[in-house]
């Protein structure tokens, strides 16, 4: 979530940016999206670009993003590439490595670019899951840090888990986050050397940073 952007933004601002982050749905303080709804990365960047129109931002912008948001932003540079100016990617794969089902033998032949057999398992699995609950805020806070899979700093980590903890009527914390936002759909939906494809469509400046 934006929460994220914390301790970035401000300096930003302080160059004289226009900075805006925004919560994807099901993240932060967004809605969460419909019980038959999916998570799609495709309709994620269109909604960045509502974002932008609102804002009333006609000329062509620098986008930025932090993990996921980080191939979001990767995503629509590449689509939207004449209404981006600049694209900043801090700690994200630019959904080259590591996410894609490859063994199609064991999953199924994709249909049209599109394996599905293995779509409905994996949501099936993210419905069950229930949010995780802490003793307190700083043990929230701390598992967010520490997440073996994508840990961060101290303050990015607070950022984060602070938008999206909800306290229980026991005193306890309890992370809001849609589950279903586990395992999104795009790296299932087309072969990498598709998606490398359509990367290379990106026109403007791209600056990845990975710590």
């Amino acid at each position: 979530n934006c929460g994220s952007w914390d301790t970035l933004a401000p300096y930003f601002v302080e160059q004289g940016y226009l900075f805006v982050a925004m919560d994807p749905p099901g993240c932060g303080l967004s809605q969460h999206r419909p019980a038959c709804g999916w998570y799609n990365d495709y309709e994620e960047c269109i909604m960045m670009m509502q974002v932008a129109d609102k804002l009333g931002w006609d000329e062509p912008f620098i986008i930025c993003g932090h993990s996921r948001g980080s191939n979001l932003s990767g995503l629509a540079a590449s689509v939207f590439r004449h209404r981006i100016r600049a694209a900043l990617l801090i700690e994200g794969s630019l959904m080259a490595s590591g996410c894609y089902i490859t063994h199609y033998e064991q999953v199924g032949l994709p249909t049209g670019g599109l394996p599905l057999k293995p779509l409905i398992p994996l949501d099936r699995k993210n419905r069950e899951r229930v949010p995780r609950i802490f003793d307190s805020l700083e043990d929230a806070i701390e598992h967010n840090r520490t997440n073996p899979t994508f840990p961060k700093a101290r303050a990015t980590a607070e950022g984060i888990a602070t938008r999206h903890v909800k306290k229980l009527d026991d005193g306890r914390y309890q992370f809001t986050h849609d589950t279903r936002t586990y395992g999104q759909l795009h790296p299932h939906m087309i072969y990498p050397e598709t998606n490398m494809s359509m990367r290379s469509n990106t026109a403007c400046p791209v600056l990845s940073i990975n710590i």
